[in-house]
């Protein structure tokens, strides 16, 4: 079965978090089914992806990430979703950089940071991820002349195996 690679959309993020303000919803962590976690167990893709993700495999790491950022054969989990999406990413996998922008423009598995959200998008986008590009742009619009040199200096001193982080 061929590899299906997912990005977040920053459009429907941002649908979400604007759904959730108006409804006043909010997700309660319930620990997973044991149905879910034995399903999970039992899948052979998911076998199969996470030991190549745990062997280094950045496409399967990404994989894993969308797994659990969506919910696909695993309790939906966005902390481990950006777990997985950190270590493809620092290998360089776009995918993965342009899902960790989307999640630290949301808050989903880490603080809300669009610093980090601009510079994880811009390594995507200099990558030539069209998504990547469209949400890079976006994001930078939200930013102050400060932060936009921040978050360039981050994206441009990258170098693969490293996570991006802000100091203090």
């Amino acid at each position: 079965m061929p590899s299906k690679r997912r990005i977040i959309s920053a459009d429907l993020l941002l649908a979400l978090a604007v759904a959730t303000l108006i409804w006043g919803c909010s997700e309660q962590r319930l620990p997973p089914a044991p149905a879910e976690t034995a399903k999970a167990a039992t899948d052979p893709e998911f076998t199969a992806d996470l030991k190549r993700a745990e062997t280094g495999d950045a496409s399967a790491q990404s994989k894993l990430g969308a797994r659990y950022y969506f919910g696909e054969g695993v309790p939906k989990d966005a902390v481990k979703a950006m777990q997985w999406y950190q270590k493809a990413a620092a290998q360089g996998d776009i995918y993965a950089q342009v899902n960790l922008g989307v999640m630290y423009m949301g808050g989903e598995g880490v603080p809300k940071d669009a610093v980090l959200a601009y510079a994880w998008s811009s390594l995507g986008a200099g990558g030539g991820n069209a998504t990547a590009v469209k949400n890079r742009n976006l994001y930078e619009s939200q930013l102050t002349p400060a932060e936009k040199s921040e978050g360039q200096r981050l994206s441009s001193g990258w170098k693969k195996g490293q996570i991006l982080a802000r100091k203090g």
